[in-house]
């Protein structure tokens, strides 16, 4: 079922299909492109057609896998 939600920088949301989490890193509203970055840390782009084809609904927050050094980004003490 096609979406009517807008992307927001910085929300969370589910592609319910795929049981996808991910964030929204940027939108570009002029280039009609969005930025997301999966719990997984997979980044991705999408056209503003490509979101709003999709099956996705407002999600919490995804599984804690970043810190302020960058997505993804571990210290070697955390292993």
């Amino acid at each position: 079922m096609p979406t009517s939600i807008k992307p927001i920088e910085g929300n969370w949301y589910e592609e319910v299909e795929m049981s996808r989490i991910f964030q929204v890193i940027s939108v570009d509203f002029e280039e009609g492109m969005i930025e997301i970055e999966d719990d997984e840390g997979e980044v991705e782009e999408l056209t503003l057609d490509d979101w709003y084809d999709m099956d996705i609904e407002p999600s919490e927050k995804g599984e804690d896998w970043s810190d302020e050094e960058g997505f993804g980004y571990m210290d070697e003490d955390e292993f």
